[in-house]
């Protein structure tokens, strides 16, 4: 089974192209340039690398959010144009739960952090044992204060991964309890991709991917308050 897999939550952009979660290409960028002007070439680079037809591909994936509210709606509408012009089913992972995948080796308590503004950030808490992700929680949208309380919960260790971990490093570093900061091995793209893998076997692929931003953006918000 061969899968093309994206993320595209933050200024790193990858693609990833697997096969049996075998990796036989995979592209990274961190650039200043927006991900409009850097996410399709990337996947035409990946794909004209192979001497087999881009209809070989059995499904697509991206990472849904949260994150980046722009670069995810730009990675997303690719996809599904891609699945709507090839007659391909996709799979939308949530970049929280990629970001876990970097510890898939690793037998502990993981905390997937994104810095969503100000005080806030986009979390998730997972399991990783014996090479498999496990949920703890949904993904949500919370005040940083708000994870010292779901931190004490754990009598176990906790690793913060992803890119919000510095901020809630610096925010956490006078609180009373242990937390240590993960390691990101991989491209989001191959995490998306191994999840995709995982997700197969489970659940079936869909034909449309819908965007998940946890919150409303800051025009949405204060659009709803004027309503109000």
């Amino acid at each position: 089974m061969k899968i093309l897999s994206l993320d595209s939550t933050d200024k790193k952009v990858s693609v990833s192209l697997m096969e049996n979660k075998k990796v036989l290409a995979e592209f990274f960028l961190n650039s200043e340039l927006k991900c409009g002007q850097t996410l399709a070439p990337l996947v035409n680079s990946v794909l004209n690398n192979f001497d087999f037809s881009v209809k070989d591909i059995d499904f697509l994936a991206a990472s849904i959010g949260p994150g980046s509210f722009t670069s995810i709606r730009i990675g997303v509408s690719l996809i599904n144009g891609m699945a709507l012009a090839l007659q391909k089913k996709c799979i939308g992972i949530s970049s929280l739960l990629a970001l876990a995948y970097n510890c898939l080796d690793d037998n502990k308590i993981l905390c997937s952090c994104i810095h969503a503004r100000e005080d806030e950030i986009y979390c998730g808490i997972f399991e990783s044992k014996l090479g498999i992700i496990n949920r703890i929680s949904e993904d949500k949208a919370i005040k940083i204060s708000e994870l010292t309380n779901i931190i004490k919960n754990f009598k176990s260790d906790i690793t913060l991964i992803g890119s919000g971990t510095e901020f809630c490093y610096n925010e956490l570093a006078d609180y009373p309890f242990d937390f240590k900061i993960g390691n990101e091995k991989h491209t989001a793209a191959f995490n998306v991709g191994l999840a995709t893998f995982d997700f197969l076997e489970n659940s079936e692929a869909v034909e449309y991917l819908e965007p998940n931003y946890i919150k409303l953006s800051k025009a949405e918000r204060e659009f709803k308050e004027k309503l109000q």
